[in-house]
């Protein structure tokens, strides 16, 4: 990956020098790349051989990402002569401090990056804390010059602290930067940090607060041992912590300032966000925007549904920022997020893979087709028809559902992973059984699951979203699916996992008795020429059935809005219903 961050600096670079402007969506990938690094080497040093090397390693991947965030920070800048002068001058410092790495820039062991949750998940902009650090500028303007400690939480606090400290050095703020890992219990964190140089404030950069919103608190507290009188947040969102914390922690929390940017407030090239979307495909005044609607959490259903009481339940939290742009001549266009992390495994963002496996999908006729991407999310044309319900299910459409489950299918799993996979899967479901059925029906599950081999010769589930209204069907009676692929980056989600996984969850989510079942399964081995041995296909079941109760679960317990909580919470009866009928019924079977 040292070798990916190169490449795209060295193109960068070559932007500046052939004297094209060099937009803040360019940088904000190195930036994004040099965070990533700079986490898996500062959360495994170990790795990194000797300490005096290693600490040489560090330094030099700590000044490639504060270099990039200082390359960002000009390019945001409205002044030309900024952008002329210092981003260039920021891009061949960063070039240099990637050359002087030992072995040409290898990491001697095997590091860990962990995908920043924020920029594949959120749409948390980098631009966001740029703001924000600007407003902290402007309000202390007045105060003593005193030192600056940015503190950022690993793992995505490598990539915005350096946001943060790089604006305020552009600014005349004497600041240094250095990242942490608080450790312990979610609910509880804690953290010990050696003895720190004196500074006037200490400012704790992440995406929390968090369900908890101990993290920022446990740094507070170090901070505060350590002796720095002035102590700010910069979170993602001033809503404070979540439905874990309790009255001391919530208290806590307003004693501290904090400081954030809302996402309907980031300016991109002097654009909002529906502007820079919408311009990045059509560039020209002739095909001006006319309006924008925000389609994220749950929002869709407002543009989709006539009537509320047909709303399905949705973990609005859960949701992927969505956009709906629509042009003065009516055009129509969805911007959905799916993220400008780098793709595991690969140099291409999270959404530029995503878009790659959509146009497949759509020269199938299953899809609509990908017209771009831009700043971390994938346009295609907006759907205008009537999302389907389980009552449409007839035994052609199964049969077509099952053809895309074949279609959307990745590769199969190494042994390893189908390893890792089955691990996730037991833990997830006894946990979530345990918590909707008590012990005995735990026990029950696992010992349904353990005995099915490990699926590692079969496809990769690829999509996971597979309930009757991720389908539209249209005027011309075509019927498409939205919201295709990418989730097994979703946090809410297993992870990679067999193609029983999504299998089993359609059959669950239309609730398809056995005939459709049968035309379901049909479809999918025409498409794919396999079949599915019927145990494994019941324990799969039994999984998908306690994944969507500890979901909607958990997404009860966040939403604040009583009509959506009650969708939820009927979502959760009706999950925790499913899952105790397939673990009856398996047991009376067998």
């Amino acid at each position: 990956m040292v070798a990916v961050l190169r490449e795209g600096v060295v193109r960068t670079s070559a932007s500046c020098t052939d004297g094209r402007d060099v937009s803040c969506d360019e940088l904000r990938r190195v930036l994004i790349q040099a965070g990533e690094l700079e986490q898996a080497v500062f959360d495994s040093p170990s790795s990194l051989g000797p300490r005096r090397e290693s600490r040489k390693i560090l330094r030099s991947f700590r000044s490639a990402t504060s270099l990039a965030a200082a390359a960002f920070h000009h390019a945001c800048e409205r002044s030309g002569k900024a952008k002329e002068r210092l981003v260039p001058k920021a891009l061949a410092r960063m070039l240099r401090s990637l050359d002087a790495f030992p072995q040409g820039g290898a990491v001697p062991g095997k590091v860990w990056v962990k995908v920043p949750e924020g920029f594949a998940f959120h749409g948390l902009f980098p631009e966001r804390y740029r703001e924000a650090a600007l407003r902290w500028v402007e309000d202390h303007s007045g105060t003593p010059d005193g030192d600056v400690l940015v503190v950022g939480i690993r793992s995505i606090g490598t990539t915005l602290s350096a946001v943060v400290a790089a604006t305020l050095r552009a600014h005349g703020r004497r600041t240094r930067r250095i990242t942490v890992r608080p450790t312990g219990d979610p609910s509880a964190r804690r953290l010990r940090m050696k003895k720190l140089r004196p500074a006037e404030w200490g400012l704790i950069v992440d995406e929390g607060p968090g369900l908890s919103g101990t993290s920022l608190l446990a740094v507070a507290d170090a901070l505060a041992a350590a002796g720095v009188p002035h102590i700010h947040f910069f979170p993602a969102h001033d809503q404070g912590p979540g439905a874990q914390a309790g009255g001391e922690t919530l208290a806590r929390w307003k004693e501290y300032p904090a400081f954030c940017s809302p996402l309907d407030q980031v300016r991109l090239g002097g654009l909002g966000l529906g502007e820079a979307l919408w311009s990045s495909l059509h560039p020209g005044e002739e095909h001006r925007l006319s309006r924008v609607v925000e389609c994220g959490g749950g929002g869709w259903r407002s543009v989709h549904y006539k009537n509320r009481d047909a709303w399905p339940a949705v973990c609005r939290t859960f949701e992927r920022p969505k956009l709906l742009c629509e042009g003065e001549g009516g055009r129509k266009i969805l911007y959905k997020f799916a993220g400008f992390a780098t793709a595991p495994g690969s140099s291409s963002s999270v959404s530029e893979s995503l878009a790659r496996r959509l146009a497949k999908l759509a020269r199938e006729g299953l899809t609509p087709a990908p017209l771009g991407t831009a700043h971390g999310f994938v346009a295609t044309e907006w759907l205008d028809g009537r999302p389907l319900t389980a009552s449409d299910a007839t035994p052609d459409l199964l049969r077509r559902i099952g053809g895309y489950i074949a279609a959307a299918a990745g590769p199969p799993l190494s042994l390893a992973n189908a390893r890792a996979a089955r691990t996730r899967l037991e833990t997830m479901l006894c946990a979530n059984t345990r918590e909707g059925l008590g012990d005995e029906a735990a026990d029950a599950a696992l010992s349904i699951v353990r005995p099915i081999p490990v699926l590692e010769a079969v496809p990769r589930a690829g999509d996971g979203h597979l309930a009757p209204h991720e389908w539209i069907a249209m005027d011309d009676g075509r019927v498409l699916k939205t919201d295709a692929g990418g989730h097994e980056l979703d946090h809410t989600w297993t992870g990679q996992q067999p193609i029983l996984w999504d299998l089993a969850g359609a059959i669950l989510e239309w609730d398809l008795d056995d005939a459709g079942e049968a035309n379901l399964l049909e479809g999918f081995a025409a498409a794919h020429g396999c079949r599915c041995a019927p145990l494994a296909l019941d324990a799969y079941r039994i999984a998908y059935a306690a994944h969507r109760f500890g979901q909607v679960r958990v997404g009860a317990d966040m939403e604040r809005d009583p009509e959506e909580r009650a969708r939820l919470e009927n979502d959760v009866e009706r999950w925790r219903g499913i899952l105790a009928s397939r673990l009856g019924s398996f047991t009376q079977r067998v």
